[in-house]
């Protein structure tokens, strides 16, 4: 007789361990601004990971949710999600705060495989970090504030971008007059007119679309608008016993001459009596200020008196 064996298996069961919000979706809901990694911040008790079909920062109440280098250091598993949404309500705004997330040891610190949307009154900072999105679209009520220097790395687009809203612009170390690329995008960009909003004291900033696969900021010197800013009158001298040498500034791209009067020695003239002096025009090319001076000949023996002044007229 053979040897018979039985093997009874009795209440066995196999759990696979998955999240238990899968594929919902996980919303901000604190009314304080916390960072990323706060998951008690969250509606699904975690913070945002791939296992969200999106995640929201859209509760209403104003804050600002953060990642810097201490949450990429610490929580890099969370920092790549699927969808992420960013906006505030008619009387508040919402942030999602980029700081210093470069000086972690990561690429790519924060990563969206899908769609990134900053609704009204949505706010990106971002500030020595950078950002890899498939399809970024900024409303035109949207705040972008940019701190551009050396470290400046532009957010990666891998497919569309749709842009509008303000773009706010801070100075960070080794800001200068330069081009930055704000944006790389590998597909379609669709311009709703992202207007210039606050930018460094002394600075022109202007968004440049020109270059296929960017959005540049051109950043140059500013000048001023008014004529009294624009041309100094600084000196009028004898050089000799018959030449008059007259000084000023101006700013560059302007056009300034010298105009003369004559007058009584006791120092009265005609107000409305300046002729130019078509010699003495001086055209600076460049920014910034520059320095001109015109010699009169025989301005210092002319009877009856000269009288001169520069006249700013571009």
């Amino acid at each position: 007789m053979g040897i018979r064996t039985i093997i009874a298996v009795v209440g066995l069961s196999i759990a696979i361990a998955t999240s238990v919000h899968a594929g919902l979706t996980n919303s901000y809901t604190s009314a304080s601004s916390h960072t990323w990694d706060t998951a008690g911040a969250w509606s699904a008790g975690v913070s945002p990971t791939t296992n969200d079909a999106s995640d929201f920062i859209t509760n209403a109440t104003s804050k600002t949710v953060s990642i810097d280098s201490i949450v990429v250091s610490g929580s890099p598993q969370e920092l790549t999600i699927t969808n992420l949404t960013v906006w505030g309500t008619a009387t508040t705004t919402n942030t999602l705060n980029l700081t210093n997330m470069n000086s972690a040891a990561s690429p790519v610190p924060l990563k969206i495989l899908n769609n990134f949307i900053i609704g009204d009154r949505g706010q990106l900072k971002i500030n020595n970090s950078t950002l890899q999105v498939n399809n970024l679209s900024t409303s035109n009520s949207a705040i972008l504030s940019f701190w551009l220097g050396t470290n400046a790395v532009p957010i990666s687009v891998v497919n569309n971008l749709l842009l509008g809203g303000t773009l706010n612009v801070s100075s960070n170390a080794g800001f200068t007059f330069t081009t930055y690329t704000l944006f790389n995008y590998g597909g379609g960009l669709t311009s709703n007119g992202l207007t210039v909003g606050t930018v460094p004291t002394n600075t022109v900033c202007t968004i440049n679309t020109s270059t296929p696969g960017q959005v540049n900021l051109i950043v140059t010197p500013a000048s001023s608008s008014s004529i009294t800013g624009s041309v100094q009158l600084i000196s009028i001298v004898r050089t000799n016993t018959t030449d008059m040498a007259i000084t000023w500034t101006a700013t560059g791209s302007s056009s300034s001459l010298v105009q003369f009067t004559s007058g009584a020695i006791d120092g009265s003239y005609t107000s409305n009596g300046f002729a130019d002096i078509s010699s003495s025009q001086f055209t600076p090319v460049g920014s910034g200020v520059f320095t001109n001076t015109y010699t009169d000949p025989g301005g210092a023996t002319n009877v009856p008196s000269h009288f001169y002044r520069v006249h700013y007229f571009q």
